[in-house]
């Protein structure tokens, strides 16, 4: 009896020690490392028969069928956003997407004669104009896009601005955020437009 309790001790510490050398048990975000924890559930006592000789490839192989965790559906759903962050959007939708961004921006200047959006640095309100919207249209998450659009304000600088649309219905959408993302063609710091 106290052989085997010994082998199938040495088996898990044999089984731990590979996992924790593994590539994949090292990337895992702490998150997802302690959902696994909570998940996998004790195996219940082994009966008293002779334990199978286990290579300890097929040990880990068989380990990792048997206690993969279930995934929630939050998770689910964080895996779905992070898998369609930035997403280039095919031309034959950019180009209505396009159209659309520009409409609304002309829009917006034709009833409050700028379109206006924050200055990252200073916080102070810019009335900037309209000069072009560029090609690239990227899905951020479903229904939501960014269009980069490029503005000049009175004394002449160029701003380029990201512009996130959302669909509020079909061939229906609003600009929801613009984001200046440059100034005369520096890029301002991350820190600065959050």
């Amino acid at each position: 009896m106290n052989k085997k309790i010994f082998f199938i001790i040495s088996l898990m510490i044999g089984i731990c020690f590979v996992l924790s050398q593994s590539e994949g048990f090292a990337q895992q975000p702490a998150a997802t490392l302690k959902a696994e924890e909570k998940a996998v559930q004790p195996k219940p006592a082994v009966a008293a028969t002779p334990a199978p000789t286990v290579s300890a490839k097929s040990a880990v192989e068989l380990q990792t069928e048997e206690t993969t965790p279930m995934e929630t559906a939050s998770d689910l759903e964080a895996e779905q956003e992070a898998e369609e962050l930035d997403i280039p959007v095919a031309e034959a939708e950019a180009v209505p997407l396009r159209q659309k961004t520009e409409s609304l921006i002309k829009e917006e200047i034709t009833q409050v004669g700028s379109f206006e959006v924050d200055h990252p640095e200073t916080g102070d309100l810019l009335e900037l104009q309209f000069a072009s919207v560029d090609q690239a249209v990227v899905q951020v998450v479903e229904g939501e896009y960014m269009i980069h659009a490029n503005f000049k304000d009175a004394k002449g600088a160029a701003y380029g601005v990201d512009v996130y649309l959302e669909e509020m219905g079909k061939n229906e959408y609003e600009i929801v955020d613009a984001i200046v993302e440059s100034i005369d063609g520096k890029k301002i710091a991350e820190e600065t437009t959050e």
